[in-house]
């Protein structure tokens, strides 16, 4: 198979897993504007619940790993 051939199907490849990276569920995305907010304990319930839908959500886990810093909530 040539370059340029496989190139195309490589590019969707590498297409698909960045969106699935970059997937996070409205909840997240909720929570993670109550974060940046300031709203730790609003953006802690959101990012739970996002977290609980789907536990694969990685945004979810990071922004609620920062809240529970912030908040000295570390056990």
């Amino acid at each position: 198979m040539n370059r340029n051939r496989m190139a195309v199907p490589l590019a969707i490849c590498v297409w698909i897993a960045a969106a699935r990276l970059a997937a996070s569920s409205q909840k997240a995305e909720e929570g993670i504007k109550l974060y940046e907010a300031g709203r730790h304990a609003d953006a802690r319930a959101m990012l739970e619940a996002a977290f609980r839908e789907d536990p694969k959500d990685a945004r979810a886990a990071g922004y609620l790993g920062r809240v529970l810093l912030a908040t000295d909530e570390l056990e």
